[in-house]
Parts: structure tokens; sequence; C-alpha cells
């Protein structure tokens, strides 16, 4: 495996554009976003790092972190995401990688999208002292 440097900078900045989401799903408190976008996080440093590094060993990373830390309904989803990128890998033809990181780009900036509009339409807990207030 040789190393790709202009895919493994894309992949960095989905990693940032992911973290910026993930800032904004923590303050939104939505759990169930926010694992999905964790997970995929990680799984996009195991491929940046592999494509840094020219070490393929990190892509057995990717697939150990999503079938250990996810449920059965997610796996479909990961498996979307990420089998471009082991597909061309095994296949050494780049039109599976290039394709699996356009797919991962439009999911990364759509979830930034719901994030930003959840946050837009967030509204904290109610404080526990005016609703003591309220009820006495």
């Amino acid at each position: 495996m040789d190393a790709n440097w202009p895919i493994a900078i894309i992949l960095c900045l989905l990693i940032t554009l992911s973290l910026i989401s993930l800032v904004i799903l923590k303050k939104v408190e939505l759990q169930m976003y926010f694992i999905d976008t964790a997970l995929i996080t990680v799984c996009l440093a195991f491929c940046a790092l592999a494509y840094f590094t020219a070490v393929e060993a990190f892509f057995i990373g990717i697939v150990v972190y999503v079938y250990r830390l996810t449920d059965s309904n997610n796996i479909i989803k990961f498996v979307f995401l990420f089998s471009g990128i082991i597909i061309g890998y095994f296949t050494g033809n780049h039109f599976y990688t290039n394709t699996s990181v356009l797919i991962l780009a439009i999911f990364i900036i759509i979830r930034l999208v719901e994030s930003i509009i959840e946050i837009s339409l967030y509204t904290p807990n109610t404080d526990p002292i005016t609703e003591l207030e309220d009820t006495v």
C-alpha cells in the first residue's frame, strides 16, 4: 500500500467537520446521534492514519471498532460508508476509495447541517427552581 496524502487530507477535513458536529450534538444532548458521529469520527481517524502512514493494519481497526461497538441496526450504515475504502484497498482500484470518501463527505455534511438545525431549534431544559415555583 502506498501513502495517499490527498485522500488523507480530505479525511482530516472530514474529521474536523465531524468534530464540530460532535460539539454541537453535545450541547443539544442528542445521545444517539452523538455516539454514532463519534464512531464515524474514530473510523475516519483510522482511515486517515492508514493513508498517511501507508500501514494497512489501521484498516483492521475500522472493522474491529465498528463491529465491536455498533449495534445491529447501524451495521448496515457503517458497511455502506466504509466498505468502499476496504474494497478499494483489496482491489487496488481508486474508484471505490474515492466513491467511499465522497459518500462519507456527503454524510458528514448532512450530519453537520442536522446538528446546526437541532441547535437552532434547541430549548434547554427548564430550571428546577422555576419548576418548583410553578407548582406552588
